[in-house]
């Protein structure tokens, strides 16, 4: 196997002044390339990982002191995860990149604050546990098993349940506007590929004033840095902390 080949493909796929289509395609072609050659892709998630972290996009020391997350911090989100909610279904793996967020809300985050779970799944677990910690938590999902229109909504950003056109302390998108994912089903998502002005500006405009963006992405996000840059104050871009991090806050 030639592993620089590999190596060289991964690291242009995570370059974020590449645009978005070019490092989705990068990335196809290192997961075909690899399976072609393997002939299954059995220890794909392995290898794909090994090849991440040679290319990882790490914090500064300020930004760990500001949003880092501590090794503690995530064994005790993922473990309130698994504890508090009847883990079912189809909701793993998912949860490698909600004890992110998790972790990350539990830090921004004060009680009572406003969050909206873009992309919930198929079930609205974790709206429910929010809620639980006593957040004001409210879910979308374009292709939901289970939604109750009162914290649950069938739905999506073009196309937005008015009983959640109010303000929000936090925005989550976990592997909605992701490079790869997007990419990967482009029919379900040809709307925000050909919109991504108007859907960073609904999302500008649901956030409070000094209010969170978090965007958690598997291989980096559909938005380039510039366009970003004009609607929020980028705090994060694309770093890697436990996954692929993306947080914005809403200017004054």
């Amino acid at each position: 196997m030639d592993i620089k080949k590999y190596e060289k493909l991964m690291k242009e796929a995570l370059n974020p002044k590449n645009l978005p289509k070019k490092r989705a395609k990068l990335f196809s072609k290192l997961y075909y390339d690899y399976v072609k050659e393997k002939g299954n892709d059995k220890e794909w998630d392995k290898f794909r990982t090994k090849l991440r972290r040679k290319n990882m996009n790490k914090l500064t020391d300020i930004q760990k002191k500001k949003f880092g997350l501590t090794k503690k911090e995530i064994k005790k989100a993922s473990l309130e995860i698994k504890n508090k909610l009847s883990i079912k279904k189809n909701f793993f793996p998912v949860h490698s990149f909600y004890k992110t967020s998790f972790a990350l809300i539990n830090k921004l985050g004060k009680i009572g604050n406003k969050i909206l779970d873009i992309g919930y799944g198929e079930y609205p677990l974790i709206v429910n546990l929010l809620n639980k910690k006593r957040f004001t938590a409210f879910g979308i999902e374009p292709y939901p098993k289970e939604f109750d229109n009162i914290k649950s909504f069938k739905g999506t950003l073009n196309k937005f349940p008015k009983k959640l056109e109010q303000k929000y302390n936090i925005i989550l998108a976990n592997i909605v506007y992701s490079i790869n994912y997007s990419h990967s089903f482009p029919k379900k998502f040809k709307w925000e590929l050909k919109n991504k002005r108007k859907l960073i500006k609904k999302l500008r405009f649901l956030i409070k004033p000094k209010g969170y963006l978090i965007l958690i992405d598997d291989l980096g996000t559909i938005f380039l840095k510039k366009e970003l840059k004009k609607y929020f104050k980028i705090l994060l871009f694309e770093k890697d902390c436990h996954s692929k991090i993306t947080l914005l806050q809403k200017r004054m």
